[in-house]
């Protein structure tokens, strides 16, 4: 399953537990001296490490997203989220699917909303 880099505007301490407990590696800003990072810093974190950014900031990764391409720079996939549409359960089991049906090079560079899992 794909590991995942949850940033500052999705650590939800219920989620992380929840996908942790269902046996997905999440990786949260304050496991890595993170927290409060620029979101261009935690996009090259998870990057850096092989890791999904799963972020509910949809505006900013978006742009970030085709600023990176454009330039050529290249990260290990990005998931956004909406922060207040579903619940904790939910979320999981939208993140769940993401990571058991994509592969690390399906994840590369691309750019998937949870909503449509």
């Amino acid at each position: 399953m794909l590991p995942f880099y949850f940033d500052d505007d999705t650590v939800n301490s219920n989620l992380v537990r929840a996908a942790r407990k269902h046996g997905l590696k999440v990786i949260i800003p304050a496991d890595c001296g993170m927290v409060g990072a620029d979101d261009d810093v935690h996009l090259k974190y998870a990057a850096d490490h092989s890791l999904v950014l799963l972020t509910d900031n949809r505006q900013d990764f978006s742009r970030i997203h085709n600023e990176w391409l454009i330039i050529g720079r290249e990260h290990s996939g990005i998931a956004l989220s909406f922060q207040m549409r579903f619940s904790v359960g939910e979320k999981l089991r939208r993140i769940l699917n993401i990571a058991s049906a994509h592969t690390a090079d399906e994840m590369k560079n691309n750019l998937v909303y949870i909503s449509n899992w």
